[in-house]
């Protein structure tokens, strides 16, 4: 979806831009034990630094803006993925099972500001349960980005042992040696499993 912003305006709604999804009756977003909202945007070097949002609001009308941590990220021009933890919605007083509206935009909802122009592109809106975001955190000796310490993880040892020098990813003592004692660290934590959220 293009979502093309001009906050160039002189004041309220024409300093930020955004687009909704309304929904004729209110989504209960707990089914199937949701935990993250994840969107997927890409942007453009040519764009005007804006704050990327998403906001959510409940049929009694509560709602909240959740900002994301960068508001250059719309200047990169590449796929990014952005995951919310429906906690930074729920803790404000919105109410999960009755979600009416969802808005993404870009400036200052609150307290708009002027500011400048763009476009970005958004895809794949998603609920999601817990699950596998290596960017998110894993286990220290979960070398495929599988978020569980398994025999992946020793393929990747294996296929590294007795190489050295500084860097080696399977280098888990930290000795710039993939060696015996590398593979401890696996054995302790054999099948530990890290979700998020």
């Amino acid at each position: 979806m293009p979502l093309g912003y001009d906050n160039t305006g002189t004041a309220g709604k024409a300093r930020y831009s955004e687009t909704q999804r309304e929904w004729p009756s209110p989504q209960d977003w707990t089914i199937n034990n949701g935990k993250a909202l994840t969107l997927y945007f890409y942007g453009a070097p040519a764009n005007a630094a804006e704050q990327l949002y998403v906001a959510l609001e409940d049929n009694a009308g509560h709602v909240k803006v959740v900002n994301h941590p960068d508001p250059e990220t719309v200047r990169v021009g590449t796929w990014q993925e952005w995951n919310i933890e429906l906690t930074q919605f729920s803790a404000a007083g919105v109410n999960l099972k009755a979600v009416k509206k969802m808005y993404i935009g870009l400036g200052n909802r609150t307290s708009p500001t002027v500011g400048g122009t763009g476009t970005i592109y958004v895809d794949d809106i998603r609920v999601y349960p817990s699950r596998c975001v290596p960017s998110m955190g894993k286990p220290a000796a979960d070398l495929s980005g599988n978020c569980v310490v398994d025999y992946a993880d020793l393929d990747i040892m294996a296929g590294a042992w007795l190489d050295s020098g500084a860097g080696q990813a399977a280098d888990l003592d930290g000795d710039n040696s993939v060696d015996l004692a590398d593979y401890a660290k696996p054995a302790d934590a054999w099948l530990d499993e890290l979700l998020w959220p």
